[in-house]
C-alpha cells in the first residue's frame, strides 16, 4: 500500500507494509481515528465530546483492498481500484463529512457508548428515518445518544448484526477488553459521486439538525477546512530540502494546531489523554513559540492565573492534583515570549508569590522536593530532591531576578546552584535525585531535561562528560533513549502495555528523544552529529510511517522501535518542531554567546 503526504507543499509518497492508522480531529475534543485495514484498537472510531467522551461509529469499510492513503492534513483520502473516499471534520464541529467517487457500497458499523463503559448487556439500537436522516438510537440501561446520518445516497440496508471485533494494539498493550462486540448496522449503496454527514449527539434533535445543516453546507465546509489552517510562510519553509524531514515537520504543525482546543489549551494526546494536563501542555506550547504563534500568549497567561496555594500548578485543569515541574515549564515559557510592560506587571506579583509559597512548603535545605507522582516518570517512586525539578527552581530563580532586579533571587540562585553541585555532581555522573542525605544514581534521561532547561548548571566540559556517560548507558541504536540504564535490574527492553513497569524503565519517549538532540546539537553538534542525526531520522520515520501517519507516537518499546502509546502525542510533535528549528535556524550569534556565557563557571 502507498502512503501519501500532501501537506502544505510537502509531498512524500512510499510504499508501506506497515499497519498504519489516521487521525483527524475537529480542535474540540472529538476525532475520528480509523486503521488502514480492520480497527487497531477500541479507541478507533468517531469519539464526540460532551463533558466526556462518547464514541458512535466503530468503523466505516469498502469490501475492497485500500491501495493508497493520502494524508493532507485536514482530510485524508483512500483510495481502491475503482475510487476513492475521503474524510474531513470541520473545525469546532461533531461532524464527520464523508465523500466518495467510484465506490458503491459503504459498511457502517457502530459502537456507542461512554468511552469507558464497556458493559455489554441491555445493549438496543434502533434505526429509523426522521426528518430526511437515517437515525440512529442507542441505548443502554441510563444512557441514550444518537447518531443522524444524512446523505444524497436514499438507498440503504439495515444489517442489524453483532460481530465480535478483535483489537490487536490493545491485546499488544495488555488492555482490557482486547475484543467487543460491534454492531453492523448499515449498508449504505453509494451512487458514483455520494457525500454524507455523520452527526452524533446526546440529544435527538441537535443530531438531526445539525446532520441537515452539515449536508445543506457540506462543500462549503469541505473548502473552509482546506484552506491551510497551518498559517506557514511556506517559501522559508521549503527551504528544508531533505523531503521526509521537511514533511514530517509540516505534519507535526499540523499535528499540534489539531490538538489544540480553541487556541486555549493544548490536549496532551489522543485518542485517551484527551484532558488538559499542564506539564504537557507547557512543554508543547515551545513549537507554537517556534512557529511565533501569537496566540500562545493568552494560554500561557491563562494558565498562570491556576496557580495554587503552594505554588505548583494543577496537574490538571481545572484543578486536579499537583505536579512539581509545571509551574518551571510555565515560567520558561513565559520568558520565550515577549510581554508588554502591564502584563510583566500583572504577571510579575503572581510569580514572586509562588516563589514564596514554594520555599516554604516544597523546599528542603534549599533544594526544591516533591512527592512520588509529581514528576513526569510518575510512574514510579521518585520522592525527594530531583535533578530536573532543581534545574527548573534555579531558572524560576534567574528569571525572576532578571525581570524584578531583586537581589534576593540572585542569591538564591547561587546557593541552590552551588547545594545542587554539591549533591548531585560526582564526575561523570549527575545524579537523577538525591533524599535523605543519599544520592539516587541512576542514569536516566533527566539529565538532558536539566541541560535544556539549566545549561549552566555546570561547565561545557563537564556536561560532555556527563552526556558521554549518559549516551552510553541509554543509547538505543534505532535512534532513541531508554529512560534507565540499560543494565539496570529494572530495566524493561519492551513495553510492558498499561501494566506500566516498562513505562518510565526503559520505554523511549519521543520529546525525550528529540529533546536530547537539541540539547547534543547545542552542547557541540560537530561531536553529537551521528547522534543528532540517528534521532532525526527515526522520530521522522514514527511521524511519517507508523502509528497515526502524519502525527508523532508517545513512546517506543527500548530495544525495538514501534509506535506505542498514544499515537498523536502534543509533546512529541512540538519537540521535533523545536528540534528543527535548532538545527535548520540556528540562533542568533547574541543568544550563542548568552548560552555560552552561562555556562562559564
Amino acid at each position: 500500500m502507498q502512503i501519501i503526504h500532501e501537506i502544505n507543499g510537502a509531498k512524500l509518497n512510499k510504499e508501506s507494509k506497515e499497519d498504519t492508522s489516521s487521525l483527524l480531529t475537529n480542535k474540540k475534543s472529538s476525532f475520528f481515528s480509523f486503521s488502514n485495514s480492520i480497527p487497531l484498537s477500541r479507541y478507533q472510531g468517531f469519539y464526540f465530546f460532551d463533558k466526556l467522551l462518547h464514541k458512535t461509529i466503530n468503523n466505516l469499510s469498502i469490501n475492497q483492498e485500500i491501495k493508497k492513503v493520502i494524508n493532507y492534513g485536514t482530510k485524508i483520502e483512500r483510495h481502491y481500484d475503482s475510487g476513492f473516499e475521503e474524510f474531513i471534520m470541520p473545525e469546532e464541529k461533531n461532524l464527520l463529512l464523508y465523500f466518495s467517487e467510484g465506490l458503491k457500497e459503504l459498511n457502517i458499523s457502530l459502537d456507542m457508548r461512554q468511552i469507558n463503559n464497556f458493559d455489554d448487556k441491555n445493549r438496543e439500537y434502533h434505526i429509523t428515518t426522521e426528518s430526511g436522516c437515517l437515525l440512529v438510537k442507542y441505548t443502554n440501561k441510563n444512557y441514550t445518544s444518537y447518531l443522524a446520518i444524512a446523505t444524497n445516497s436514499l438507498k440503504f440496508e439495515q444489517i442489524n448484526q453483532w460481530k465480535e471485533e478483535h483489537y490487536k494494539f490493545d491485546q499488544r498493550r495488555n488492555s482490557q477488553p482486547s475484543s467487543l462486540f460491534v454492531y453492523n448496522a448499515i449498508k449504505v449503496f453509494l451512487k458514483h459521486d455520494s457525500f454524507i454527514v455523520f452527526s452524533p449527539s446526546l440529544n435527538k434533535n441537535t443530531a438531526i439538525t445539525n446532520a441537515i445543516n452539515g449536508l445543506k453546507n457540506i462543500f462549503q465546509l469541505k473548502q473552509n477546512n482546506l484552506k491551510g489552517k497551518l498559517n506557514l510562510n511556506v517559501k522559508e519553509k521549503s527551504q528544508l530540502k531533505q523531503k521526509e524531514i521537511n514533511c514530517a515537520y509540516q505534519n507535526c504543525i499540523n499535528s499540534l494546531n489539531s490538538l489544540s482546543y480553541q487556541n486555549e489549551n493544548i490536549f496532551a494526546g489522543i485518542p485517551w489523554f484527551y484532558s488538559f494536563w499542564t506539564r504537557d501542555a507547557l512543554i508543547s506550547t515551545g513549537g507554537f513559540i517556534r512557529e511565533k504563534n501569537k496566540k500562545i500568549k493568552n494560554m500561557l497567561l491563562k494558565i498562570s492565573r491556576n496557580i495554587k496555594s503552594d505554588g505548583l500548578l494543577p496537574n490538571k485543569l481545572p484543578n486536579y492534583g499537583s505536579n512539581a515541574d509545571g509551574i518551571g515549564w510555565l515560567i520558561k515559557r513565559l520568558s520565550e515570549i515577549k510581554l508588554s510592560k502591564d502584563e510583566l506587571n500583572k504577571l510579575t506579583p503572581l510569580l514572586t508569590k509562588s516563589v514564596e509559597d514554594m520555599i516554604k512548603f516544597t523546599t528542603k535545605n534549599n533544594l526544591a522536593f516533591n512527592y512520588n507522582q509529581e514528576t513526569w516518570m510518575d510512574s514510579i517512586d521518585r520522592a525527594g530532591a530531583r535533578i530536573e525539578i532543581q534545574a527548573l527552581r534555579l531558572f524560576i530563580y534567574n528569571y525572576l531576578y532578571s525581570i524584578t532586579k531583586d537581589i534576593k533571587y540572585f542569591e538564591l540562585e547561587k546557593t541552590l546552584k552551588k547545594e545542587v553541585i554539591e549533591k548531585f555532581w560526582q564526575d561523570p555522573i549527575l545524579a537523577d535525585g538525591y533524599h535523605d542525605f543519599k544520592k539516587d544514581s541512576t542514569i536516566r534521561s533527566n539529565i538532558f531535561i536539566a541541560y535544556y532547561i539549566y545549561p549552566q548548571l555546570l561547565t561545557k566540559k563537564q556536561w560532555q562528560k556527563c552526556f558521554d556517560h549518559t549516551l552510553e548507558k541509554l543509547w538505543m541504536d534505532w535512534g532513541g533513549i531508554s529512560t534507565i540504564d540499560k543494565t539496570n535490574v529494572y530495566f524493561k527492553p519492551h513495553h510492558t502495555g498499561e501494566n506500566s513497569e516498562s513505562y518510565h524503565s526503559g520505554d523511549s519517549w519521543y520529546w525525550i528523544n528529540n529533546l536530547t538532540a537539541i540539547c547534543l546539537h547545542r552542547l557541540d553538534k560537530k561531536k553529537y552529529k551521528s547522534y543528532i542525526n540517528k534521532i532525526l531520522e527515526s522520530s521522522t520515520k514514527d511521524i511519517l510511517y507508523q502509528g497515526f501517519i502524519g502525527h508523532h507516537s508517545e513512546i517506543s518499546s527500548a530495544t525495538k522501535q514501534e509506535p506505542l502509546g498514544c499515537w498523536a502525542q502534543s509533546w512529541s510533535a512540538s519537540m521535533y518542531i523545536e528540534l528543527i528549528h535548532e538545527i535548520y535556524s540556528p540562533l542568533k550569534e547574541k543568544v550563542k554567546k548568552l548560552i555560552n556565557e552561562k555556562m562559564i563557571h
